[in-house]
């Protein structure tokens, strides 16, 4: 092991707590998986401890210096997926997942699959955040459609003018 390389907990279950989290896991989830019974108040308790959080940061760091992408490069990936018209997808793009031409009597037939661009904004979606803003526009939508209905109620009575 590297000696500037960050040190694991000394407890084993507090260490695969923050191993679970830094990989994603819900809190309630990690705890039970570090071997604790269930409790969601001793669970968020335990991630508010500042040693713990420092060491979810550090396993965090430590896999994205591992990983061969970038965030960002990533999400340029997906949003390539997007943008990219399967038709200017050739046998040699990075898109292609698989290319097939065969020969038929009325010429060349071209096969191409390509990945899921549904999926790759979901996934566009996810990471930038944007199903959270969905929840909170339905969440202002139902608000003022609340508003709405009073206000008609109100305008039935002849409490207010049209």
């Amino acid at each position: 092991m590297d000696s500037t390389a960050p040190a694991p907990l000394t407890s084993v279950r507090r260490e695969k707590f923050a191993r679970a989290i830094a990989s994603g896991m819900a809190v309630v989830d990690a705890y039970q998986e570090a071997g604790f019974r269930k409790d969601d108040g001793n669970a968020s308790r335990l991630l508010s401890e500042p040693v713990i959080r420092r060491r979810v940061r550090e396993i965090q760091l430590e896999n994205n210096a591992m990983s061969l992408l970038s965030r960002e490069q990533a999400l340029g990936i997906l949003a390539e997926i997007v943008i990219t018209p399967v038709s200017e997808v050739g046998a040699n793009s990075p898109l292609a997942q698989e290319y097939v031409e065969t020969m038929t009597e009325t010429g060349t037939c071209v096969k191409v699959r390509m990945p899921s661009k549904i999926e790759a904004l979901r996934l566009l979606g996810k990471w930038n955040g944007w199903e959270q803003g969905s929840v909170a526009d339905r969440d202002a939508a139902k608000a003022l459609g609340g508003v709405a209905e009073m206000v008609q109620r109100i305008r039935a009575r002849g409490r207010i003018g049209s």
